[in-house]
Protein backbone atom coordinates (compact mmCIF):
# COMPACT_ATOMS: atom_id res chain seq x y z
CA UNK A 1 0.00 0.00 0.00
CA UNK A 2 0.71 3.78 -0.74
CA UNK A 3 2.31 5.40 2.71
CA UNK A 4 0.98 8.93 3.66
CA UNK A 5 2.46 10.32 6.87
CA UNK A 6 -0.75 11.64 8.12
CA UNK A 7 -2.19 8.53 8.17
CA UNK A 8 0.13 6.91 10.43
CA UNK A 9 -0.08 9.07 12.85
CA UNK A 10 0.56 6.09 15.05
CA UNK A 11 -0.79 6.83 18.60
CA UNK A 12 1.59 4.95 20.42
CA UNK A 13 4.06 7.08 19.45
CA UNK A 14 3.00 9.51 20.65
CA UNK A 15 2.72 8.71 24.30
CA UNK A 16 6.27 9.71 25.51
CA UNK A 17 6.13 12.00 28.46
CA UNK A 18 4.33 12.04 31.58
CA UNK A 19 0.76 12.46 32.04
CA UNK A 20 -1.52 15.82 32.83
CA UNK A 21 -4.55 16.07 33.37
CA UNK A 22 -8.67 17.57 31.70
CA UNK A 23 -11.87 17.93 29.34
CA UNK A 24 -14.75 15.70 28.51
CA UNK A 25 -16.56 14.81 25.57
CA UNK A 26 -19.67 15.77 23.55
CA UNK A 27 -22.94 14.62 24.12
CA UNK A 28 -25.14 13.76 21.22
CA UNK A 29 -28.70 12.19 20.06
CA UNK A 30 -31.50 12.52 18.08
CA UNK A 31 -35.62 11.95 18.57
CA UNK A 32 -38.95 13.83 18.29
CA UNK A 33 -39.38 17.02 20.28
CA UNK A 34 -41.43 17.47 22.65
CA UNK A 35 -44.47 20.21 23.43
CA UNK A 36 -47.67 20.95 23.17
CA UNK A 37 -47.33 24.08 20.93
CA UNK A 38 -48.40 26.09 24.09
CA UNK A 39 -47.77 30.11 23.33
CA UNK A 40 -44.61 31.04 24.97
CA UNK A 41 -44.77 34.21 27.80
CA UNK A 42 -42.34 36.51 29.31
CA UNK A 43 -41.62 37.40 32.74
CA UNK A 44 -41.99 41.12 33.75
CA UNK A 45 -38.81 43.51 34.29
CA UNK A 46 -40.50 43.81 37.76
CA UNK A 47 -39.96 40.51 38.49
CA UNK A 48 -36.66 40.29 37.67
CA UNK A 49 -35.64 43.47 39.60
CA UNK A 50 -36.46 41.73 43.32
CA UNK A 51 -33.90 38.68 42.33
CA UNK A 52 -30.97 40.47 44.30
CA UNK A 53 -33.26 40.33 46.82
CA UNK A 54 -34.50 36.82 46.41
CA UNK A 55 -31.40 35.77 46.70
CA UNK A 56 -29.67 37.60 49.67
CA UNK A 57 -32.90 37.51 52.24
CA UNK A 58 -34.23 34.32 53.35
CA UNK A 59 -33.51 30.51 52.79
CA UNK A 60 -32.20 29.82 49.01
CA UNK A 61 -33.60 26.81 47.84
CA UNK A 62 -31.90 23.98 46.35
CA UNK A 63 -31.69 24.24 42.68
CA UNK A 64 -32.34 20.96 40.50
CA UNK A 65 -30.12 20.47 37.56
CA UNK A 66 -30.12 18.35 35.11
CA UNK A 67 -26.92 17.70 32.90
CA UNK A 68 -25.27 15.75 30.15
CA UNK A 69 -23.64 12.40 30.82
CA UNK A 70 -20.62 11.90 33.08
CA UNK A 71 -18.52 9.32 34.35
CA UNK A 72 -19.14 9.71 38.24
CA UNK A 73 -21.70 10.99 40.39
CA UNK A 74 -21.82 14.93 39.80
CA UNK A 75 -23.23 15.36 43.38
CA UNK A 76 -20.00 14.42 45.08
CA UNK A 77 -17.32 15.14 42.75
CA UNK A 78 -15.12 18.25 43.50
CA UNK A 79 -16.76 20.86 41.11
CA UNK A 80 -20.19 20.25 43.42
CA UNK A 81 -18.77 21.35 46.33
CA UNK A 82 -16.21 24.67 44.65
CA UNK A 83 -19.78 25.68 43.08
CA UNK A 84 -21.61 25.53 46.11
CA UNK A 85 -19.01 27.66 48.30
CA UNK A 86 -18.81 30.38 45.44
CA UNK A 87 -22.68 30.74 44.71
CA UNK A 88 -24.09 30.02 47.97
CA UNK A 89 -26.67 27.99 46.71
CA UNK A 90 -26.73 23.97 47.36
CA UNK A 91 -27.62 22.60 43.55
CA UNK A 92 -29.06 18.44 43.13
CA UNK A 93 -27.57 17.15 39.48
CA UNK A 94 -28.87 14.77 37.84
CA UNK A 95 -27.60 13.16 34.69
CA UNK A 96 -29.46 12.35 31.13
CA UNK A 97 -28.22 8.51 29.76
CA UNK A 98 -25.31 8.55 27.54
CA UNK A 99 -27.45 7.11 25.01
CA UNK A 100 -30.74 8.49 23.36
CA UNK A 101 -30.41 11.39 25.85
CA UNK A 102 -33.05 13.35 23.57
CA UNK A 103 -35.98 10.71 24.24
CA UNK A 104 -35.13 10.94 27.78
CA UNK A 105 -34.84 14.73 27.80
CA UNK A 106 -38.68 14.87 25.49
CA UNK A 107 -39.92 13.33 27.76
CA UNK A 108 -38.44 15.35 30.85
CA UNK A 109 -39.94 18.26 29.10
CA UNK A 110 -43.11 16.75 28.38
CA UNK A 111 -44.29 15.53 32.14
CA UNK A 112 -42.81 19.17 33.15
CA UNK A 113 -40.75 18.00 35.95
CA UNK A 114 -39.24 20.46 37.48
CA UNK A 115 -35.92 20.83 36.68
CA UNK A 116 -34.25 24.57 37.50
CA UNK A 117 -31.96 24.18 34.76
CA UNK A 118 -30.78 21.97 32.07
CA UNK A 119 -27.74 21.57 30.02
CA UNK A 120 -27.30 19.96 26.88
CA UNK A 121 -25.55 19.33 24.07
CA UNK A 122 -24.94 21.47 21.23
CA UNK A 123 -28.18 20.59 19.90
CA UNK A 124 -30.41 24.46 19.18
CA UNK A 125 -32.97 23.05 17.09
CA UNK A 126 -34.21 20.86 20.13
CA UNK A 127 -34.25 24.05 22.32
CA UNK A 128 -35.01 26.43 19.95
CA UNK A 129 -38.50 24.06 19.32
CA UNK A 130 -39.17 23.95 23.08
CA UNK A 131 -38.95 27.48 23.87
CA UNK A 132 -41.14 27.66 20.43
CA UNK A 133 -43.60 25.53 22.24
CA UNK A 134 -43.41 27.40 25.41
CA UNK A 135 -41.23 24.84 27.25
CA UNK A 136 -39.05 27.44 28.31
CA UNK A 137 -38.70 30.68 30.05
CA UNK A 138 -37.23 34.00 28.79
CA UNK A 139 -34.46 35.45 30.52
CA UNK A 140 -34.01 38.46 29.12
CA UNK A 141 -36.08 40.18 31.94
CA UNK A 142 -33.72 39.02 34.70
CA UNK A 143 -30.38 40.55 32.72
CA UNK A 144 -30.22 43.80 34.15
CA UNK A 145 -29.98 42.36 37.25
CA UNK A 146 -27.24 39.52 36.88
CA UNK A 147 -24.22 41.68 35.05
CA UNK A 148 -22.21 38.96 34.75
CA UNK A 149 -24.32 36.53 32.88
CA UNK A 150 -25.40 39.22 30.56
CA UNK A 151 -21.87 40.62 29.54
CA UNK A 152 -21.33 36.25 29.00
CA UNK A 153 -23.69 36.43 26.48
CA UNK A 154 -21.95 36.47 22.64
CA UNK A 155 -23.71 38.32 19.79
CA UNK A 156 -23.97 34.43 17.94
CA UNK A 157 -25.72 33.49 21.46
CA UNK A 158 -28.22 36.00 21.09
CA UNK A 159 -29.46 36.04 18.17
CA UNK A 160 -29.63 32.35 18.03
CA UNK A 161 -31.89 32.22 21.01
CA UNK A 162 -33.75 35.08 20.65
CA UNK A 163 -37.34 34.20 19.20
CA UNK A 164 -39.71 36.94 17.69
CA UNK A 165 -41.16 38.16 20.38
CA UNK A 166 -38.04 38.96 21.38
CA UNK A 167 -37.11 36.37 24.29
CA UNK A 168 -34.11 34.93 25.09
CA UNK A 169 -34.93 31.60 25.56
CA UNK A 170 -31.17 29.64 25.85
CA UNK A 171 -27.70 30.47 26.71
CA UNK A 172 -25.36 28.98 24.01
CA UNK A 173 -21.59 27.91 25.11
CA UNK A 174 -20.26 28.16 21.59
CA UNK A 175 -17.99 25.47 20.67
CA UNK A 176 -14.52 26.32 19.94
CA UNK A 177 -12.51 27.09 16.34
CA UNK A 178 -9.05 26.88 15.82
CA UNK A 179 -7.53 28.65 12.94
CA UNK A 180 -10.77 29.48 11.61
CA UNK A 181 -12.45 26.14 11.82
CA UNK A 182 -13.80 23.97 14.26
CA UNK A 183 -12.41 21.06 15.87
CA UNK A 184 -11.87 17.53 14.07
CA UNK A 185 -13.01 15.49 16.87
CA UNK A 186 -13.82 12.21 16.09
CA UNK A 187 -12.09 9.28 13.33
CA UNK A 188 -11.56 6.04 12.78
CA UNK A 189 -9.20 4.36 14.93
CA UNK A 190 -7.26 1.25 14.12
CA UNK A 191 -5.20 -1.32 15.67
CA UNK A 192 -1.52 -0.55 14.01
CA UNK A 193 -0.18 -3.90 16.16
CA UNK A 194 -2.17 -5.71 13.61
CA UNK A 195 -1.33 -3.99 10.74
CA UNK A 196 2.18 -4.61 11.47
CA UNK A 197 1.52 -8.21 12.02
CA UNK A 198 -0.07 -8.50 8.27
CA UNK A 199 2.71 -6.22 7.25
CA UNK A 200 -0.10 -3.81 5.91
CA UNK A 201 0.15 -0.11 5.84
CA UNK A 202 -2.72 2.34 7.32
CA UNK A 203 -5.50 2.39 4.69
CA UNK A 204 -5.26 5.53 2.68
CA UNK A 205 -8.11 5.14 0.48
CA UNK A 206 -11.07 3.19 0.51
CA UNK A 207 -10.01 0.41 -1.15
CA UNK A 208 -7.05 0.12 0.86
CA UNK A 209 -9.35 0.10 3.91
CA UNK A 210 -11.57 -3.00 2.68
CA UNK A 211 -7.78 -4.86 1.83
CA UNK A 212 -7.27 -4.34 5.69
CA UNK A 213 -10.51 -5.29 6.84
CA UNK A 214 -10.44 -8.58 5.07
CA UNK A 215 -7.62 -9.79 6.53
CA UNK A 216 -8.17 -8.78 9.75
CA UNK A 217 -11.36 -11.39 9.41
CA UNK A 218 -8.57 -14.17 9.35
CA UNK A 219 -6.37 -12.39 11.82
CA UNK A 220 -5.15 -14.53 15.30
CA UNK A 221 -6.11 -11.97 17.66
CA UNK A 222 -5.29 -14.57 20.40
CA UNK A 223 -8.45 -14.10 22.10
CA UNK A 224 -10.20 -16.88 20.97
CA UNK A 225 -12.89 -14.89 19.06
CA UNK A 226 -13.51 -14.30 16.03
CA UNK A 227 -12.62 -10.97 14.81
CA UNK A 228 -15.19 -8.67 13.94
CA UNK A 229 -13.14 -6.32 11.67
CA UNK A 230 -14.92 -3.00 12.19
CA UNK A 231 -17.72 -1.91 14.68
CA UNK A 232 -19.98 0.78 14.91
CA UNK A 233 -22.03 2.53 17.52
CA UNK A 234 -25.56 2.02 16.40
CA UNK A 235 -26.44 5.28 16.83
CA UNK A 236 -23.86 7.09 14.91
CA UNK A 237 -23.38 5.86 11.20
CA UNK A 238 -22.64 9.81 9.99
CA UNK A 239 -18.67 9.11 9.84
CA UNK A 240 -16.89 12.14 8.98
CA UNK A 241 -13.61 11.27 7.32
CA UNK A 242 -15.48 8.30 5.81
CA UNK A 243 -18.17 10.44 4.29
CA UNK A 244 -15.67 13.33 2.59
CA UNK A 245 -14.55 10.08 0.51
CA UNK A 246 -17.60 10.00 -1.38
CA UNK A 247 -17.58 14.02 -1.67
CA UNK A 248 -20.36 14.77 1.10
CA UNK A 249 -18.07 16.02 4.07
CA UNK A 250 -20.41 18.05 5.50
CA UNK A 251 -24.64 18.05 6.28
CA UNK A 252 -24.76 21.20 3.65
CA UNK A 253 -22.65 20.53 0.07
CA UNK A 254 -22.71 23.17 -2.54
CA UNK A 255 -24.37 22.00 -5.60
CA UNK A 256 -24.31 24.18 -8.35
CA UNK A 257 -24.19 26.99 -6.19
CA UNK A 258 -27.16 25.61 -4.18
CA UNK A 259 -27.23 23.95 -0.80
CA UNK A 260 -28.14 20.21 -0.74
CA UNK A 261 -28.15 17.91 2.00
CA UNK A 262 -26.21 15.04 2.01
CA UNK A 263 -29.56 13.01 2.70
CA UNK A 264 -30.53 14.11 -0.54
CA UNK A 265 -27.30 14.59 -3.16
CA UNK A 266 -27.17 11.20 -4.85
CA UNK A 267 -23.79 10.50 -2.86
CA UNK A 268 -24.83 8.95 -0.56
CA UNK A 269 -26.10 6.19 -1.97
CA UNK A 270 -22.39 5.44 -2.71
CA UNK A 271 -21.87 5.95 1.01
CA UNK A 272 -24.87 3.69 1.77
CA UNK A 273 -23.61 0.94 -0.45
CA UNK A 274 -19.82 0.86 0.20
CA UNK A 275 -21.37 0.36 4.50
CA UNK A 276 -23.73 -1.92 2.97
CA UNK A 277 -21.07 -3.81 1.04
CA UNK A 278 -19.15 -4.34 3.99
CA UNK A 279 -22.16 -5.58 6.04
CA UNK A 280 -22.44 -8.02 3.21
CA UNK A 281 -19.14 -9.49 3.52
CA UNK A 282 -18.63 -9.70 7.08
CA UNK A 283 -16.36 -7.00 7.63
CA UNK A 284 -18.53 -4.66 9.59
CA UNK A 285 -20.29 -6.05 13.06
CA UNK A 286 -23.41 -8.37 12.54
CA UNK A 287 -24.66 -6.33 16.02
CA UNK A 288 -24.16 -2.61 14.88
CA UNK A 289 -27.36 -1.71 14.87
CA UNK A 290 -27.75 -2.68 18.40
CA UNK A 291 -24.74 -1.36 19.34
CA UNK A 292 -24.41 1.60 21.94
CA UNK A 293 -21.22 3.53 22.52
CA UNK A 294 -20.27 1.08 25.47
CA UNK A 295 -20.14 -1.93 23.20
CA UNK A 296 -18.32 -0.75 20.18
CA UNK A 297 -15.60 0.63 22.77
CA UNK A 298 -16.05 -3.39 24.49
CA UNK A 299 -15.42 -4.98 21.67
CA UNK A 300 -12.10 -2.74 19.97
CA UNK A 301 -10.77 -2.92 23.62
CA UNK A 302 -10.79 -6.23 23.87
CA UNK A 303 -9.34 -7.22 21.03
CA UNK A 304 -12.30 -8.40 19.16
CA UNK A 305 -12.68 -5.32 16.05
CA UNK A 306 -9.82 -4.07 14.47
CA UNK A 307 -11.51 -1.00 13.59
CA UNK A 308 -13.83 1.39 15.59
CA UNK A 309 -14.60 5.44 15.47
CA UNK A 310 -13.91 6.76 18.45
CA UNK A 311 -13.38 10.69 19.58
CA UNK A 312 -10.14 12.04 20.90
CA UNK A 313 -11.72 12.36 24.35
CA UNK A 314 -11.86 8.34 24.44
CA UNK A 315 -8.20 8.02 24.29
CA UNK A 316 -7.82 7.31 28.20
CA UNK A 317 -10.06 4.90 28.73
CA UNK A 318 -9.25 3.34 25.55
CA UNK A 319 -5.25 3.03 26.90
CA UNK A 320 -6.45 2.25 30.03
CA UNK A 321 -8.18 -0.47 29.18
CA UNK A 322 -6.20 -1.76 26.51
CA UNK A 323 -3.36 -1.80 28.18
CA UNK A 324 -4.85 -4.57 30.69
CA UNK A 325 -6.15 -6.41 27.68
CA UNK A 326 -4.10 -6.11 24.85
CA UNK A 327 -0.68 -5.65 26.10
CA UNK A 328 1.80 -4.08 23.58
CA UNK A 329 -1.14 -2.56 21.90
CA UNK A 330 -0.43 0.30 19.00
CA UNK A 331 -2.87 2.72 17.39
CA UNK A 332 -3.26 4.94 14.64
CA UNK A 333 -5.48 7.32 13.28
CA UNK A 334 -7.75 6.90 9.97
CA UNK A 335 -8.79 10.83 9.79
CA UNK A 336 -10.10 10.35 6.07
CA UNK A 337 -9.68 8.31 3.12
CA UNK A 338 -9.81 9.16 -0.66
CA UNK A 339 -12.87 7.42 -2.11
CA UNK A 340 -13.44 6.13 -5.44
CA UNK A 341 -13.54 8.87 -7.49
CA UNK A 342 -10.44 10.97 -6.10
CA UNK A 343 -12.75 12.58 -3.24
CA UNK A 344 -11.46 13.22 0.31
CA UNK A 345 -11.75 15.49 3.50
CA UNK A 346 -13.12 16.72 7.00
CA UNK A 347 -16.43 18.06 7.22
CA UNK A 348 -16.21 21.20 9.20
CA UNK A 349 -17.54 24.66 10.22
CA UNK A 350 -15.92 28.44 10.77
CA UNK A 351 -18.55 29.12 13.42
CA UNK A 352 -19.53 25.52 14.70
CA UNK A 353 -22.56 25.89 16.84
CA UNK A 354 -22.41 25.17 20.54
CA UNK A 355 -20.46 22.79 22.24
CA UNK A 356 -23.16 23.00 25.76
CA UNK A 357 -26.48 24.78 26.07
CA UNK A 358 -27.94 25.50 29.05
CA UNK A 359 -31.80 26.64 29.52
CA UNK A 360 -34.48 27.33 32.53
CA UNK A 361 -37.72 24.81 31.82
CA UNK A 362 -41.18 26.92 32.20
CA UNK A 363 -41.37 24.36 35.02
CA UNK A 364 -39.02 25.74 37.39
CA UNK A 365 -40.20 27.14 40.77
CA UNK A 366 -36.81 29.39 40.95
CA UNK A 367 -36.00 31.57 37.53
CA UNK A 368 -35.07 34.42 39.97
CA UNK A 369 -32.58 32.21 41.87
CA UNK A 370 -31.56 30.49 39.24
CA UNK A 371 -29.97 33.76 37.76
CA UNK A 372 -28.31 34.53 40.20
CA UNK A 373 -26.74 31.18 40.79
CA UNK A 374 -25.99 31.52 36.83
CA UNK A 375 -24.51 35.59 37.81
CA UNK A 376 -22.52 34.34 41.28
CA UNK A 377 -21.25 31.19 38.47
CA UNK A 378 -19.59 33.86 36.58
CA UNK A 379 -18.01 36.57 38.52
CA UNK A 380 -14.15 36.05 37.13
CA UNK A 381 -12.51 34.37 40.13
CA UNK A 382 -15.66 32.01 40.86
CA UNK A 383 -15.58 30.67 36.81
CA UNK A 384 -11.43 30.46 37.31
CA UNK A 385 -12.06 28.09 39.93
CA UNK A 386 -15.01 26.33 38.98
CA UNK A 387 -13.17 25.49 35.30
CA UNK A 388 -9.43 24.84 36.63
CA UNK A 389 -9.60 24.95 40.48
CA UNK A 390 -6.57 26.73 42.22
CA UNK A 391 -3.29 27.88 41.03
CA UNK A 392 -0.31 26.12 42.19
CA UNK A 393 -2.88 23.23 43.47
CA UNK A 394 -4.36 22.62 40.16
CA UNK A 395 -2.52 24.26 37.36
CA UNK A 396 -0.18 26.23 36.52
CA UNK A 397 0.79 28.96 34.24
CA UNK A 398 3.67 28.95 31.86
CA UNK A 399 6.05 32.18 30.94
CA UNK A 400 3.96 32.62 27.97
CA UNK A 401 0.79 32.52 29.96
CA UNK A 402 -0.58 29.32 29.58
CA UNK A 403 -2.16 27.08 31.76
CA UNK A 404 -0.77 23.62 32.67
CA UNK A 405 -2.72 21.46 34.74
CA UNK A 406 -1.03 19.53 37.97
CA UNK A 407 -1.24 15.70 37.94
CA UNK A 408 -2.87 14.14 39.17
CA UNK A 409 -5.02 16.65 40.98
CA UNK A 410 -6.14 18.51 38.16
CA UNK A 411 -7.64 15.06 36.14
CA UNK A 412 -8.99 13.90 39.88
CA UNK A 413 -10.55 17.34 40.70
CA UNK A 414 -11.74 18.78 37.20
CA UNK A 415 -11.84 16.58 34.50
CA UNK A 416 -15.85 17.11 34.12
CA UNK A 417 -15.76 20.49 34.97
CA UNK A 418 -17.07 21.81 31.69
CA UNK A 419 -20.37 19.50 32.21
CA UNK A 420 -21.40 21.62 34.91
CA UNK A 421 -21.37 25.12 32.86
CA UNK A 422 -24.01 27.32 32.64
CA UNK A 423 -22.40 29.83 30.32
CA UNK A 424 -18.91 30.64 29.55
CA UNK A 425 -16.38 33.59 30.05
CA UNK A 426 -14.25 34.45 27.17
CA UNK A 427 -11.43 33.49 29.00
CA UNK A 428 -12.67 29.79 28.22
CA UNK A 429 -10.35 28.79 25.38
CA UNK A 430 -8.02 29.25 27.53
CA UNK A 431 -8.79 27.55 30.63
CA UNK A 432 -10.07 24.70 27.84
CA UNK A 433 -6.31 24.23 26.98
CA UNK A 434 -5.38 23.22 30.45
CA UNK A 435 -8.45 20.60 30.66
CA UNK A 436 -7.77 19.42 26.84
CA UNK A 437 -4.42 18.05 28.47
CA UNK A 438 -6.06 16.59 31.47
CA UNK A 439 -4.37 13.56 30.11
CA UNK A 440 -0.68 13.58 27.70
CA UNK A 441 -3.00 10.87 25.84
CA UNK A 442 -6.17 12.55 24.55
CA UNK A 443 -3.53 16.04 24.42
CA UNK A 444 -1.69 13.98 21.77
CA UNK A 445 -4.91 12.92 19.85
CA UNK A 446 -6.67 15.83 19.79
CA UNK A 447 -3.64 17.47 18.40
CA UNK A 448 -2.75 14.77 16.02
CA UNK A 449 -6.35 15.54 14.43
CA UNK A 450 -6.19 19.24 15.13
CA UNK A 451 -2.56 20.37 15.15
CA UNK A 452 -0.97 18.16 11.89
CA UNK A 453 -1.12 19.79 8.63
CA UNK A 454 -1.67 16.90 6.83
CA UNK A 455 -5.37 16.64 8.00
CA UNK A 456 -6.22 20.22 8.86
CA UNK A 457 -5.25 20.63 4.73
CA UNK A 458 -8.39 18.24 4.54
CA UNK A 459 -10.70 20.32 6.25
CA UNK A 460 -13.65 21.40 4.37
CA UNK A 461 -15.39 24.31 5.20
CA UNK A 462 -19.34 23.98 5.37
CA UNK A 463 -21.11 26.67 3.41
CA UNK A 464 -23.85 26.43 5.80
CA UNK A 465 -21.23 27.91 8.54
CA UNK A 466 -23.36 30.69 10.22
CA UNK A 467 -26.66 29.84 9.71
CA UNK A 468 -29.15 30.65 12.34
CA UNK A 469 -31.52 28.56 13.93
CA UNK A 470 -34.60 28.42 11.44
CA UNK A 471 -38.34 28.12 12.53
CA UNK A 472 -38.89 24.98 10.01
CA UNK A 473 -36.05 23.25 10.54
CA UNK A 474 -36.13 23.57 14.33
CA UNK A 475 -39.49 22.07 14.42
CA UNK A 476 -38.94 19.40 12.47
CA UNK A 477 -35.07 18.16 12.72
CA UNK A 478 -35.30 15.95 15.42
CA UNK A 479 -37.74 13.34 13.73
CA UNK A 480 -35.80 14.15 10.48
CA UNK A 481 -32.64 12.72 11.61
CA UNK A 482 -34.35 9.69 13.30
CA UNK A 483 -35.64 9.19 9.91
CA UNK A 484 -32.45 9.27 8.39
CA UNK A 485 -30.79 6.55 11.13
CA UNK A 486 -33.63 4.16 10.63
CA UNK A 487 -33.55 4.08 6.74
CA UNK A 488 -29.62 3.99 6.87
CA UNK A 489 -29.83 1.31 9.38
CA UNK A 490 -32.06 -0.86 7.14
CA UNK A 491 -29.93 -0.24 3.74
CA UNK A 492 -26.64 -1.02 5.62
CA UNK A 493 -27.89 -3.82 7.27
CA UNK A 494 -29.55 -5.16 4.16
CA UNK A 495 -33.02 -5.04 5.21
CA UNK A 496 -33.47 -2.69 2.30
CA UNK A 497 -31.93 -1.81 -0.74
CA UNK A 498 -30.11 0.63 -1.74
CA UNK A 499 -32.23 1.83 -4.27
CA UNK A 500 -35.22 2.43 -1.19
CA UNK A 501 -33.32 5.55 -0.65
CA UNK A 502 -34.57 7.49 -3.38
CA UNK A 503 -38.31 7.26 -2.37
CA UNK A 504 -37.34 7.69 1.20
CA UNK A 505 -35.67 11.54 -0.07
CA UNK A 506 -39.04 11.92 -1.26
CA UNK A 507 -40.23 11.00 2.12
CA UNK A 508 -38.02 12.78 4.21
CA UNK A 509 -38.58 15.95 1.55
CA UNK A 510 -42.35 15.72 2.22
CA UNK A 511 -41.72 15.21 6.71
CA UNK A 512 -39.98 18.73 6.76
CA UNK A 513 -36.59 17.99 4.70
CA UNK A 514 -38.36 20.36 1.73
CA UNK A 515 -39.00 23.04 3.83
CA UNK A 516 -35.77 22.89 5.35
CA UNK A 517 -33.84 23.02 2.48
CA UNK A 518 -35.63 26.29 1.27
CA UNK A 519 -34.94 28.12 4.56
CA UNK A 520 -31.38 27.27 3.85
CA UNK A 521 -31.21 28.30 0.38
CA UNK A 522 -33.02 31.17 1.06
CA UNK A 523 -30.40 32.25 3.55
CA UNK A 524 -27.77 31.30 1.70
CA UNK A 525 -28.95 33.43 -1.09
CA UNK A 526 -28.81 36.45 1.12
CA UNK A 527 -25.49 35.82 3.45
Amino acid sequence: MKKRSILSLVLAALMAGSIFAGCGSPSSSSSSAAGDGSETSTSSASSAASTSETAEDGDKPTLKHLLINGTEDYNTYPVAETIQRVTGYTVQYDMLPKDQAADKLNLIMASEEEYDMVTYGGDADLVTNYAQNGALTDISPYLESAPNLDASLSDYERETFTLEDGGLYAIGMESLSFDGVGEVREALFIRKDWLDDLGLEVPTTTDELVEVLRAFKDYDNGTGNEVIPMTLNGSNVTLSGLLGAFGIPNDWNEVDGQLVHRVADPRMKDYLSFLESLYDEGLLDAEFPANKAENQLEKYTNGISGVAYFGYWDCPTLYDTMDQTQPGHEQAFIPYLVGPNGDSGIGTTVSNGFDRICFIPKASQHVEDVIQFMNAYLEEDNFREICIGEEGVHYTIDENGEYWPISPTFFDERSLANNYDVSRLPIYSEYWMCRAKKDERQWNCWQALNRNEEVTDQNVVSPASGAPVFPETSKNKQSLDQMVLDQQIKIIAGSETVDSWDAFVEEWMAAGGEAMTQEYNDWYAAK
